[in-house]
């Protein structure tokens, strides 16, 4: 005890008011001063400090804070006559365990704070060195590492994953809940965590969505298990951020799905082409039996006509799921247009009108042709159901040149000569909130079992895989306008197919 009152010091006091309660078990010194309080501390081992003072003032708070710093895995307990200045919380601040007015000494108060004191002290001390192995080994984790006071979730210790995964700082955890961060999405799911630990002991992979610093919602596993550190029972638990697992699972199950469609789609219409070569030899055979003034030879011509654009339809559609159109290769954006923009003036609704304008030049582009007829059959079917009551679905191309001047225009372009292709409707547009998550895979404005949000998404895949980019712009009410840029190949590239000096039809 460090007692600075001359002769029948407060030292006394305190011992005669331990020694009541039975025989002392441990070894009660005295020190005149602080300064030789800390050199005795520096000379020896100690359970408790003792510090005794008149009143709490300021040089009580400075005394308390020279000996936390020398000694802080030592519980300080200041004894003093009086609080007039109310300076005791300044005391604990400063890292006194407790403030204890020894006017009136209750041994019993005495004997119960000085044995809280020290277990607690040396709980935090275990605790402490627990958590520093636990920090290194939570180091070499790539899942997020957490410790948590069991039931009401203070953060004890973490590992860096845990900040990449939820985006807060070290200083933004401490002291902080999981609730108070907001991490849960659904408070639910931490009631059932609990009840589940409390009922088991252990959690194993339970998928929770947890809302990170952004906002934005990730979807994790967690690992639980009740743990008893240092006398104190806490929560481990080990998190996995799935999110990006799930979204592929989700697109491989979806390309597993729409290849088993390709091929069913690829023996209907192998059978479909059976029947129309029947058909189509059926009409020749007529055709070969009728006189040129036969009345009834118009409608056999005009079937003929309808089965060869079939026949042309069904070929198109094989070309999706061939080996061929996986290489990529010189086409004329000009002519696939205005190829798939006949194909749907047949195929969209009547009130909507299909308005193709082309540029006079060739627009030579080297990409997939199969795909590249998808991603405007892609954007052809969005703009048909942002027009429910119909409207105006407009291809158009164009030369487009990013050199210096313009470069601010088009982020993520390089420089160079591009061919454009813009596809814009009359619908009913996009917020903003929209637009930005316009490309997002598995996102979707319609609902469940209209759309699989990956359409638009599959586009843009294209597009960079040929080089290129997108841009999409829209308002609401104002209809959207999607922006197709591929590089143009070098000048001795030869097309797919024979390039004519001018598209036939300017459709």
């Amino acid at each position: 005890m460090i007692d600075p009152k001359p002769r029948k010091s407060r030292f006394e006091s305190v011992r005669s008011a331990l020694e009541s309660r039975g025989q002392l078990s441990f070894r009660f010194e005295r020190s005149e001063s602080v300064s030789r309080g800390l050199c005795r501390l520096a000379s020896g081992s100690f359970d408790a400090i003792l510090l005794g003072t008149d009143r709490v003032d300021n040089d009580a708070v400075e005394a308390v804070r020279q000996l936390h710093a020398s000694s802080p895995d030592i519980p300080i307990f200041l004894l003093a006559a009086t609080d007039a200045n109310g300076a005791a919380q300044e005391v604990l601040r400063a890292g006194a365990q407790d403030c204890l007015l020894v006017d009136e000494l209750d041994p019993r108060l005495l004997r119960r704070a000085l044995q809280f004191g020290i277990e607690r002290k040396r709980m935090e001390t275990a605790l402490a060195v627990a958590a520093g192995k636990f920090a290194a080994l939570a180091r070499a984790s790539s899942d997020s590492v957490t410790i948590t006071t069991w039931p009401e979730g203070h953060f004890v210790e973490y590992n860096d994953a845990f900040f990449r995964l939820s985006g807060y700082s070290r200083d933004e955890v401490a002291q902080q809940t999981s609730v108070d961060l907001g991490l849960w999405v659904n408070k639910s799911d931490r009631v059932k965590l609990l009840a589940r630990l409390r009922a088991y002991g252990h959690v194993h992979d339970y998928e929770i969505p947890l809302r990170v610093k952004s906002g934005e919602v990730r979807e994790c596993r967690t690992t639980a298990e009740l743990i008893d550190l240092a006398g104190v029972t806490c929560i481990l638990a080990v998190t996995r951020d799935v999110t990006e697992s799930k979204r592929l699972h989700k697109l491989a199950k979806h390309a597993h799905r729409s290849e088993a469609l390709g091929r069913l789609a690829g023996g209907l219409v192998h059978d479909l082409n059976n029947w129309l070569t029947v058909i189509l030899g059926h009409c020749e055979l007529v055709l070969g039996k009728m006189s040129p003034s036969d009345p009834m030879r118009s409608n056999i011509v005009h079937i003929k006509s309808a089965v060869a654009s079939a026949e042309s339809l069904t070929e198109r559609l094989l070309a999706l799921g061939s080996e061929r159109d996986k290489v990529p290769q010189i086409i004329d954006l000009n002519l696939t247009v205005a190829r798939v923009g006949k194909m749907l003036r047949r195929v969209l609704r009547e009130n909507i009108d299909v308005i193709i304008r082309l540029d006079s030049l060739p627009k030579l582009v080297k990409a997939l042709p199969a795909q590249m007829e998808h991603a405007l059959l892609n954007l052809a079917l969005n703009a048909r159901d942002a027009m429910p009551d119909g409207g105006k679905l407009i291809f158009e191309t164009s030369a487009l040149e990013i050199d210096e001047s313009n470069a601010v225009l088009y982020p993520g372009g390089t420089g160079g000569k591009y061919a454009l292709l813009t596809v814009s409707d009359t619908g009913s547009g996009m917020d903003a909130k929209t637009l930005a998550h316009v490309f997002d895979e598995f996102f979707t404005t319609k609902p469940p079992g209209r759309g699989t949000g990956l359409g638009l998404c599959t586009v843009q895949d294209f597009v960079r895989q040929s080089g290129g980019f997108i841009r999409a712009h829209s308002e609401p009410g104002h209809g959207a306008s999607f922006r197709l840029a591929f590089p143009v190949p070098s000048e001795d590239a030869v097309p797919l197919a024979e390039i004519s000096g001018a598209v036939q039809a300017r459709c």
